[in-house]
């Protein structure tokens, strides 16, 4: 009687352990949601998620590994099955700051200069150049980074969403239609506290000398600006 009875709980034992083992392995995914601190994931991880739909749940787990370890977005993530066969993927992304916009995309960058990624477009600050972005996972070089600082800058003082990079500087136009031509390199807290003075002094009330200061163009490229 022990003996069967050791017997029937070591069949029932090795039968759990076996459908363990192989139900995964029978389950096909049929959905894969993708979500992040942000809402959805981006259209990038999401058609590479979409590919996966049909494999079994060992496979595309592993793949999904994959996917997520080497996108460089992606900090964190966490894979959940929910029955009957569906995963639901967290994921937490690195936040990029700004965007290089080139012809055809969007190069969404981080504060230390690392291109995140690519998009048909962004909301971000950024700047506009006539040369290709890094490739995902590449640095900017120091003078589009510095460029990219400064709109970030720009766009909290005084709405300004881009410029444009050319001859070696930045080009941005303010709200107020004027035009501000930036160095690529220098000191930006001093550039952008330039900036402000001379607006502060363009906006004040003149009642004594009663000149009128009627400026176009701000630069300040040199160690005195000019204004024209």
């Amino acid at each position: 009687m022990r003996i069967a009875r050791t017997l029937f709980v070591t069949v029932l034992l090795l039968g759990i352990v076996f459908s363990v083992i192989s139900i995964p392995k029978i389950i096909k995914v049929k959905e894969i949601t993708c979500r992040s601190q942000y809402g959805r994931c981006s259209e990038e991880i999401d058609k590479e998620l979409d590919e996966l739909k049909g494999r079994d749940f060992f496979e595309t787990k592993k793949k999904i590994k994959e996917i997520l370890s080497n996108n460089q977005r992606v900090a964190n993530f966490m894979i959940q099955f929910k029955f009957p066969a569906k995963l639901v993927i967290d994921i937490v992304e690195k936040k990029a700051n700004f965007t290089l916009k080139s012809a055809n995309a969007y190069a969404l960058v981080d504060k230390e200069g690392t291109v995140l990624g690519l998009e048909r477009s962004s909301p971000l600050p950024f700047i506009e150049i006539d040369s290709l972005p890094p490739n995902v996972g590449e640095k900017v070089n120091k003078k589009y980074l510095f460029g990219l600082n400064l709109i970030y800058s720009l766009h909290n003082s005084y709405q300004v969403k881009g410029g444009k990079v050319e001859n070696e500087s930045l080009v941005v136009r303010l709200p107020s239609g004027i035009k501000v031509i930036f160095p690529l390199e220098g000191d930006e807290a001093v550039l952008t506290g330039s900036l402000k003075v001379i607006l502060d002094w363009l906006n004040e009330d003149i009642k004594v000398t009663r000149i009128e200061k009627k400026v176009e163009m701000i630069d300040l490229r040199f160690k005195n600006p000019v204004l024209k």
